[in-house]
């Protein structure tokens, strides 16, 4: 039998140990270039991995819907700082794999494991879509792009459904908004404007068509469904009017319609080990609490703010209590939602009670816990 003692140093060891052979998540990224690859057009999946040795990263994967081609080292860059009046150096690698898909829809890399130094970490999976068609010979089409593919039940996705075109169009018309089932939805007015950006290679003008913060409600694979569009655009006929032999043409505008792929967003259920306290919201959250004085009259109002700022559904947050005893009358308790356009959102609660007979109210914590979707961990506030 294993002393107290011995068992016990044995289990700090054994920490110490585990701790020590992990590359910290942070000091890893996964991306694809391009963000949106296409089928049967091979496209790179990168790994940039900062470690403090030099020794290029062992990185394993399991491949699902997609084929490796090949592996290359893309590029080594050293950086070094001082911190606390210490010498740290890192440095960065970047390893990237050729990929193809054969067929459209959600593909991802499972059973990450990347090895270097002696340190090893074990990726959640990376999702990502596979385009059924290849923009690059569109001149106009529609993109759902989404800032999440993983996420817990709660979670806050941005959904954003935008129109890419390189000839002038017109007259835009949601034919089908999405129905977006299984999830809480959050309407976002954000400013209509067109922007210039660059996408697989080619300059397009992108305008915003339709915006929406998503909470799913369950785990399991959730669908983003279309969203469809009937436009106008310029084509010129070469043919028609008195210039056509000499090359000129007459711009006329046709009608036609887009719709943006299928999405499927992989949704993970809240951990099993989730405390009595935990308030059903996903992300770290900043609380505020203000009492109008700490000395009241018999008959005196009571009030009482309370303030929430975070990530997480707020529609669906109740109000905590505060306040218990049989001598304090409560009375409604008024709640005000206020949404930003930065994924953030607000809740203010305005509480009023009535004290009935002289007393002294004990302190009272009230703890409130939240799920931290980097780390799967629960924080307590």
């Amino acid at each position: 039998m294993v002393p107290k003692k011995t068992g016990r140093n044995l289990f700090f060891i054994l920490i110490i140990f585990f701790i020590s052979n992990l590359v910290w998540a942070q000091d890893v990224q996964i991306k694809l270039e391009p963000e949106r690859p296409v089928k049967e057009s091979p496209f790179k999946l990168l790994f940039i991995v900062d470690v403090q040795v030099d020794e290029v990263p062992l990185i394993n994967f399991n491949p699902v819907g997609v084929e490796v081609l090949g592996r290359q080292l893309l590029g080594v860059a050293k950086r070094s700082s001082f911190i606390n009046g210490k010498l740290s150096s890192k440095t960065q690698y970047t390893v990237a794999y050729d990929l193809v898909a054969d067929l459209t829809g959600l593909a991802r890399v499972e059973d990450i494991e990347i090895i270097t130094g002696g340190k090893k970490i074990i990726h959640k999976d990376f999702n990502f879509q596979i385009l059924g068609s290849n923009p690059i010979a569109n001149d106009h089409f529609v993109i759902a792009l989404t800032n999440k593919r993983e996420v817990f039940v709660g979670e806050s996705i941005m959904l954003d459904y935008y129109i890419y075109t390189r000839t002038q169009t017109a007259n835009h018309e949601i034919r089908k908004f999405p129905v977006l089932k299984n999830f809480i939805k959050r309407f976002i007015q954000k400013p209509d404007v067109t922007e210039r950006v660059e996408y697989n290679g080619r300059v397009y003008n992108r305008r915003l068509l339709y915006s929406v913060q998503l909470f799913p409600e369950k785990a399991g694979d959730l669908r983003i469904d279309p969203l469809s569009l009937r436009y106008q655009f310029a084509v010129v006929d070469q043919n028609s009017g008195a210039f056509g032999n000499f090359g000129f043409g007459f711009r006329s505008l046709k009608t036609t319609t887009a719709s943006s792929d299928q999405i499927t967003i992989k949704v993970n259920p809240v951990p099993a080990n989730a405390p009595a306290t935990f308030v059903g919201l996903v992300g770290v959250h900043d609380i505020q609490v203000q009492l109008n004085k700490t000395k009241f009259i018999v008959n005196d109002p009571i009030e009482l703010k309370f303030e929430i700022t975070g990530k997480g559904a707020l529609e669906n947050f109740e109000a905590p209590q505060f306040i218990k005893s049989d001598s304090i009358e409560q009375f409604e308790t008024n709640g005000d939602l206020k949404i930003s356009l930065d994924e953030k959102a607000t809740t203010v609660f305005e509480y009023t009670y009535l004290t009935k007979a002289p007393m002294t109210l004990p302190e009272r914590e009230v703890v409130m816990s939240f799920l931290d979707p980097e780390s799967g961990n629960f924080i307590n506030k």
